[in-house]
């Protein structure tokens, strides 16, 4: 098993996680299934698998429908200027959501497609 550094992914080959818990640390190792090297990349957005990005953009998600919620229960003066700003919260969080649809069908965000 040889282990190298890298500063990303190779997406042509196929690989298995092999961090346990990628939430808390700041490489990711990986396993490419075709030669049994492991590989050691930092842990960013595009490093990540599908799942993990899923993960959080329904985190985000969640947080922006919180803060709806919150604005939406304490409407003073300017109801006009908060009710656009809740409709702008709940717009990112449905685009939020669809990205992670997207991921967890196996799609790739930056070209939008399976």
């Amino acid at each position: 098993m040889i282990r190298d550094f890298q500063q990303v992914v190779d997406y042509s080959r196929n690989r298995i996680l092999l961090t346990t818990n990628p939430k808390e640390t700041a490489q990711l190792e990986y396993r490419y299934t075709d030669t049994g090297e492991t590989v050691s990349v930092p842990n960013i957005w595009y490093n990540q698998t599908n799942d993990m990005l899923a993960d959080f953009f329904l985190f985000q998600a969640e947080q922006f429908i919180a803060k709806a919620h919150v604005l939406s229960k304490s409407l003073p003066a300017n109801v006009v200027e908060r009710t656009e700003t809740i409709a702008d919260y709940m717009k990112q969080a449905n685009v939020y959501q669809q990205n992670a649809r997207f991921l967890q069908m196996g799609c790739s965000l930056s070209i939008y497609r399976c």
